[in-house]
Formats: C-alpha cells, sequence, structure tokens
C-alpha cells in the first residue's frame, strides 16, 4: 500500500485526502472544504487525490491554493442519482494521464489544470505519523 493510502485517516485531519474505488472519479465537498480550510489555512491545505494504492509514489499533493480559482460554487457538480434522487453538490474531478487535474463543472465545458509537479510529491505528515498510524489501528 502507498503511503498515501496507509496515511489517509492521519492526512485527512488537516488536508482533503481522497480516494476512489474506480480510479477515474473524485469528489470534493464544500462544507468538509470549508472546514479544512477554517482549520488548516489556504496556504497550508493540500488536496492530496490518492491514484492506485498499490503503486508507490501514485498519489498527488496539490496545494489548495493552485485550484482555489476553480474550487469555486458555480463549479459544482449537481444533478441526480440513477434513482432521480438529487445528489449532494460537490465538484467532481479527475487526474488524466497526462498529469493534468480536469474538473467537470456541470454541464459546461471542463477545466484542466497542469499538476504533474505534485505527484508524489512529500506528504503533509506530522512528525509523530508513525505513532499515530499505530494509534489509528489499536
Amino acid at each position: 500500500m502507498n503511503k498515501a493510502a496507509q496515511t489517509k485517516e492521519i492526512l485527512a485531519r488537516s488536508h482533503y485526502a481522497v480516494r476512489t474505488s474506480h480510479q477515474h472519479y473524485y469528489q470534493l465537498y464544500p462544507g468538509r472544504m470549508r472546514r479544512l480550510r477554517n482549520k488548516t489555512g489556504d496556504e497550508l491545505l493540500m488536496i492530496i487525490p490518492i491514484g492506485d494504492s498499490d503503486v508507490d509514489g501514485d498519489f498527488w499533493v496539490i496545494p489548495f491554493k493552485v485550484l482555489k480559482d476553480v474550487l469555486v460554487t458555480p463549479n459544482l457538480t449537481k444533478g441526480f442519482t440513477k434513482d432521480g434522487v438529487p445528489r449532494r453538490h460537490r465538484w467532481l474531478f479527475h487526474i488524466l494521464q497526462n498529469r493534468k487535474f480536469v474538473l467537470y463543472p456541470g454541464e459546461r465545458k471542463p477545466l484542466e489544470i497542469d499538476v504533474h509537479d505534485f505527484h508524489g510529491a512529500p506528504l503533509p505528515l506530522p512528525q509523530d505519523w508513525e505513532k499515530l498510524l499505530d494509534e489509528d489501528f489499536i
């Protein structure tokens, strides 16, 4: 298991660490984003999409400030479930093989941001992360 997948719960205390079971589309929710921005601050907050958890380094550590201009209310995806129930508003994105962050803002054209430099970047773990990891499994 790669380090981001292994430490996701620790990272999620101060950053937006997210995995997807399909390894295609990720979702970020405005309420959680607001809480993390208040707790961590825009300068330190990282968005951490985790790719294939079995591949070392397959994750991105993207500073929120890089995505701040696209993670805005007008770019929230709305829509309905297969059963016709309204979905919670969220930001829906994908990271392409060319390491482009692609946000899907509803019916509008997808927005792309190059996140190549953030692939496998150092994780913002606290110094005592190994101890915290042990405590999480007790």
